[in-house]
Formats: C-alpha cells, structure tokens, sequence
C-alpha cells in the first residue's frame, strides 16, 4: 500500500522535517496496493521526499498525492523548493548528476534519482520529475496495477 509506504517515510524523515520548518501533507486514495519488492518501492519513495525535503525552504509545504484509476497506481511528491534548473532537467536522472542543496550548498552522490528510476524500470513503471507552474518541483512515480 503506497499510502502507508509515504507514511512511514514522512515519519521516518520527521526529524529532518521539524528541524527545516517544513509540513508534509498526504492526499489521496487508500489503499493504494502496487505489486513489488517493498524494499526497492520504499527506496524511491524516501528518496523522493527527501529529495523534496531538501530542496524545500522553511515554512515550506511538501505535498504527497496518490491517485488510481486507469490501471495505474502514481504518486507524486511535491514541493515549494526552487524547482528545477533549465539546464540540469534533462540530466536529473543521470548515475552520478546532482544538484547543489539550497541550504548548504552541497551536492548528494547523484546516485538517488538514477535508483528511482531504476527501481520504478524494474516494476514495468515510470520515473519523472518536473517544474511545477506555480514554483517548485513535482516528482512521479507511475505504476502500472492488474
């Protein structure tokens, strides 16, 4: 069930959330049931959010959506952050890509995005991650259900 793979994730990320000021809402159906290795779906989950967490500024919103229908399970992972650079938005799911963190200037492994979509590869799904119109970035994942 994707819902209850996002919340164990947002209350595994609690600490990180408290400490940047930033509130995780969940909206959706549940239960939302995707057929897989629950290991590798948390995997992209929490790097979604974290992902979202980070790019995220204080006082900031982190939105996780699930929708079904259509023989598909996605869920989306939203932010208020500074959204996607013109010139990084082809690369962000390259091995090895990765973009500096507002806060800190640092970059990650650049190994996180390239995992998601490997993982979502492997459960005959997608991976994708946008500019939203309003500001901030908005990452899906799509699977397919029976």
């Amino acid at each position: 069930d994707l819902g209850k793979v996002a919340k164990n994730t947002i209350d595994k990320f609690s600490p990180l959330s408290l400490a940047k000021n930033v509130r995780v809402e969940v909206l959706g159906n549940s239960p939302a049931v995707v057929w897989g290795e629950s290991f590798l779906v948390d995997l992209a989950v929490s790097n979604l959010i974290h992902n979202a967490l980070d790019f995220s500024p204080s006082g900031g919103v982190v939105t996780v959506s699930i929708t079904t229908g259509g023989g598909e399970v996605q869920l989306k992972v939203a932010d208020q952050g500074p959204g996607i650079p013109e010139y990084a938005q082809a690369r962000v799911f390259e091995r090895f890509y990765s973009l500096n963190r507002p806060d800190t200037g640092k970059k990650s492994s650049g190994l996180g995005l390239s995992v998601v979509r490997e993982v979502m590869v492997l459960h005959g799904g997608s991976a994708s991650l946008e500019n939203l119109p309003t500001g901030g970035a908005v990452a899906s994942l799509l699977f397919p259900v029976e």
